[in-house]
């Protein structure tokens, strides 16, 4: 499987996870941003290799870790491989962190230079016997329990012993054997003895099925005696008078009948004068014949001596360095003036102002300077990647390109609101801080706020619905739930004694039968009442209702 990676993909988590869960929930549209960490800039449709990435769970305080392998992404559900690298698998909570952080594990794939020179991934000693070869090399295939495996580049082999005959190479990558494939050379054909030569390596490239390798060693296999052969400079070829004339060159004989010899330095010419008339040299060899007239001079130098021209002689800067005196045009006149380079326009470039300080220039407008504090711009500045302010950890003001509209964070202030930070869109503002002429600050949405929890001074907003604060002395619902009653219900029932007259039950009673002995007249020790108290709940208990 292949690595994916990205730009610092982080969110919350959207609901707690168990240690078994092999799905996790991030924040609403969040899902698309670990999406694209499975996707490549550079795919081959041609490769079937799946893509997978690094993503580590971790809390608030980032104390704690997992690593996780992110295998699909379905909206805002992830599906991942648990406690990777050594780490475990736990429970997380809800608004616990899931981001790419860079891990052991992702940046050893990361091909190093040395790796990649010293053939660590694609080259290799064979092992086995002389034509039963074998090779083990590293590879990620088989990551999260993959089965597929690709393999186009070619692989170098060197070789520890002459082969003799027809050969194999058995491949193991990534702990896993591949197989045993048949080396092949030319048109599919068996190896012969000793065209694999010991410590001499050779370039062996899967087929497209996966079933052998094609091996091409240029130094036996296809050289032989089909080819000529350095050592032999020209010695082994069979026709040489028809090979001359193929190249159109002269034997020995022929060649020193109608060539001159170096060595003779032209003395073997055999007509000289015609030689010189025929180059036109005759004028040229008349004139050396007189002195030079000592009349003439270069550069105010009389031609009396060697003459030896500097750079200031003739007005030009020295090729070791030096100083130049007024403004410089590059492929155009400079209209700047003063100690000034410009380039292409005669009037765009850099000019000197003062001590330290370098103006930079665009159609003879001062469009910006450099100085030891830093670059100062007068006019906007456009950038197609990001924005980034400080030493090791970095503030970033990037843009995806990808809104519908363009937004403005924006600094400014008057009399009634000294200092107001602000963003806006095309189609107005979204949010303010605002210090007031007072002191104090305000901050104001434009819209809806969305939290998990809202906190203003000690009092706190959580997302379902509950408050705390001081006037409640805690949480509102245990306030209410402490103060109001939440349910009311008759107690158990019991029966009261003979009844006379001006008979009274106790307080929070009411009745809720009668007994007597067949009369109606309620009195005696056979008439009675049957009674049940009223109860009421608060704060978890049942309390009795008492007398006015």
């Amino acid at each position: 499987m292949i690595i994916g990676f990205g730009n610092n993909v982080v969110s919350s988590l959207a609901a707690d996870i168990t240690a078994s869960q092999t799905t996790i929930q991030v924040m609403p549209g969040a899902g698309a941003m670990f999406a694209n960490l499975l996707t490549s800039d550079y795919a081959n449709s041609s490769n079937p290799l799946k893509t997978y990435a690094k993503i580590t769970l971790t809390d608030a305080k980032e104390t704690v870790f997992e690593v996780c392998h992110l295998t699909t992404v379905n909206n805002d559900m992830l599906t991942v491989i648990r406690g990777q690298e050594g780490t475990t698998a736990k429970g997380w909570s809800l608004n616990d962190v899931i981001a790419n952080f860079a891990t052991r594990g992702s940046e050893n794939q990361f091909v190093q230079i040395e790796e990649l020179q010293s053939g660590h991934y694609v080259a290799g000693v064979a092992g086995g016997t002389e034509n039963n070869l074998t090779l083990e090399l590293p590879a990620t295939y088989f990551v999260n329990g993959g089965a597929d495996w690709t393999l186009r580049t070619p692989l170098v082999v060197i070789p520890a012993l002459n082969n003799t005959g027809a050969s194999t190479l058995q491949l193991t990558m990534g702990g896993r054997v591949l197989g045993i494939f048949p080396l092949y050379k030319g048109n599919k054909s068996e190896l012969s003895a000793s065209d694999i030569i010991k410590d001499v390596p050779v370039l062996c490239v899967l087929d497209n099925t996966k079933t052998y390798f094609s091996v091409l060693n240029p130094l036996e296999i296809y050289l032989g005696s089909r080819y000529l052969q350095k050592d032999q400079n020209l010695s082994d070829v069979p026709d040489k008078a028809k090979g001359r004339s193929s190249l159109e060159v002269y034997s020995k004989t022929e060649s020193d009948e109608n060539y001159m010899a170096k060595s003779q330095c032209g003395a073997d010419i055999p007509n000289k004068p015609l030689f010189l008339q025929n180059v036109g040299l005759t004028e040229t060899v008349e004139q050396a014949r007189n002195a030079v007239p000592s009349t003439r001079k270069v550069n105010g130098k009389a031609l009396t001596t060697d003459i030896t021209l500097t750079s200031g002689d003739i007005g030009a800067l020295p090729v070791t360095g030096g100083k130049l005196n007024g403004p410089l045009g590059i492929g155009t006149d400079n209209a700047l003036g003063g100690n000034s380079i410009v380039f292409g326009d005669n009037d765009t470039g850099f000019k000197w102002h003062s001590d330290g300080v370098l103006g930079i220039y665009a159609n003879n407008a001062l469009v910006g300077y450099i100085d030891n504090s830093g670059l100062h711009m007068s006019v906007d500045v456009l950038t197609n990647g990001g924005i980034r302010a400080g030493d090791g950890k970095r503030l970033s003001l990037t843009s995806n390109n990808n809104s519908t509209m363009t937004a403005t964070f924006n600094l400014w202030g008057d009399a009634n609101r000294p200092t107001v930070i602000e963003l806006d869109d095309d189609q107005g503002w979204h949010l303010y801080s605002q210090r007031n002429p007072d002191g104090s600050i305000v901050f104001t949405v434009n819209g809806d706020i969305t939290a998990n929890t809202l906190r203003a001074g000690e009092a706190i907003y959580q997302n379902n619905g509950d408050i705390f604060g001081s006037a409640w002395g805690g949480w509102l619902s245990n306030w209410i739930n402490n103060n109001f009653v939440r349910a009311v219900r008759l107690g158990p029932q019991a029966i009261s004694g003979g009844l006379w007259r001006d008979y009274q039950l106790g307080g929070g009673n009411v009745v809720t039968g009668f007994h007597t002995d067949g009369s109606w007249e309620m009195e005696g020790d056979d008439d009675k009442v049957y009674y049940r108290p009223v109860q009421f709940l608060v704060g978890g208990t049942w309390i009795t209702a008492s007398s006015v």
